[in-house]
């Protein structure tokens, strides 16, 4: 499948793709297979003497980062809980 990419002149890293040209100039037109994990996640790409290479340490850091987010208490459990603290003097469930 072709694959137009939309890459940093600074570090590489592919910002974004699409199946049909941009009107933007300095995309890169490459070739891959159906269902290729840049289109989902083309940031975890840089483009690399004319491929596409995965950034296995930027990927990493992604994963931790939306593992943090969804392992990250709701706002109304984090007011509950100081709300309890001030009104018992002790932190519940510590």
């Amino acid at each position: 499948m072709k694959l137009y990419l939309l890459v940093n002149s600074q570090d590489n890293r592919v910002l974004g793709c699409s199946t049909t040209s941009p009107f933007i100039q300095n995309n890169v037109e490459i070739e891959v297979e159906d269902g290729h994990d840049v289109l989902d996640h083309p940031l975890n790409y840089v483009f690399v003497d004319g491929e596409i290479i995965l950034d296995e340490v930027y990927r990493q850091q992604q994963i931790e980062a939306e593992e943090l987010l969804k392992n990250k208490p709701k706002p109304e459990r984090e007011i509950a809980d100081m709300w309890y603290a001030i009104m018992t003097g002790s932190v519940k469930n510590a």
